[in-house]
Parts: C-alpha cells; structure tokens; sequence
C-alpha cells in the first residue's frame, strides 16, 4: 500500500469534485439592476426579480457574431468538461495504483501522475476562457461580478495543482 498514493488520490477527488461543481452550477457572474438580477455560468443563465427565479439553458449558434462570446463560452465548457474527466481518472489510476501489484502499479501511476498534470492544464485554460466569456458579455455593464462557479473553478485548479505535485512523490 502507497499512501503518498492514496493522499494523491484524495486529493484529486476533492479537485474532481470541484470541478464538477463549478461546471455545472449557473453563477458564474453575476450583475443586478433595478431589482432583478442576471446570473449567468457556463451552460444556463437565471433571472431572479424579488423571490422568483427562472433559468434557461445558453445556446450559441456557430454563425452568431458576439464579439467571441460564445466561442469563449464553448471554449470554456469543454477544458472545464475535460479538467472535470481527467481529474476523476487520475484519481482512479492513483488510488487503485496504491493497492496493485508492482506492475500494473508503475502504469498506473504514470497515468496518474501526467493526467493530474494534463488537468492542472485543462483547469487553468477552462476557468480563464470561461472567465473571459463572462467578460465579455458583461462589457457594457460598469460592474462585472465574477461569482461562486468562478471562485470553485480557482480553487479546483489550485487543489488539483496541489495534488498534481504531491503525485511526483508516489514511487
């Protein structure tokens, strides 16, 4: 048993679970005016006026011309979508490496190990593309609130750097 593997592992599971929750929550910015406020993340966007809410799901068609709004957007759900596999895949490849017999351990955790550094990666090119989308289409707006999908995806990346480097220790 590896438990500089394991720590890893865990440590990836906590980034995948990160991940997962800035993909898919709906506030990745936010901006209020005259009481309603416009929420949007990477697949929908919500509308809230005094307490009702409703939500839709962000089309963007290819041959729209929004000053790259949605290429960013597109952009920023798939790295998102990829740092969300990897990281569950390189916690796999760790975990089970800890308790392989020593052949299929080294494979595994290589794996782990260049998936962990392949998702650091993805991570930083998802929550900077999706974080560009979100400025550019609040860029008429004088207040732009980066909001909680924004800040998950930041601390997933770091959490997943971390676990990246404490990877390169398991033997």
């Amino acid at each position: 048993m590896k438990v500089v593997a394991i720590i890893a592992g865990i440590i990836l599971v906590v980034a995948w679970i990160f991940y997962v929750a800035s993909n898919a929550v709906p506030s990745w910015s936010s901006q209020s005016s005259l009481g309603i406020t416009d929420t949007y993340g990477l697949w929908q966007a919500c509308r809230t006026y005094s307490t009702t809410s409703s939500c839709g799901n962000i089309n963007c068609p290819a041959s729209s011309n929004d000053n790259g709004y949605c290429g960013r957007l597109m952009a920023g759900r798939a790295f998102m979508t990829l740092a969300c596999i990897f990281s569950g895949i390189a916690a796999i490849c760790l975990l089970v490496c800890a308790f392989a017999d020593e052949k299929i351990s080294r494979i595994l955790t290589i794996a782990g190990k260049v998936l962990a550094f392949v998702c650091v990666i993805m991570g930083i090119i998802g929550v900077a593309t999706g974080g560009s989308a979100q400025q550019v289409l609040w860029q008429g707006y004088n207040q732009l609130n980066l909001t909680a999908g924004f800040g998950l995806g930041i601390v997933a990346f770091i959490i997943n750097l971390v676990g990246a480097i404490v990877s390169l220790f398991v033997k």
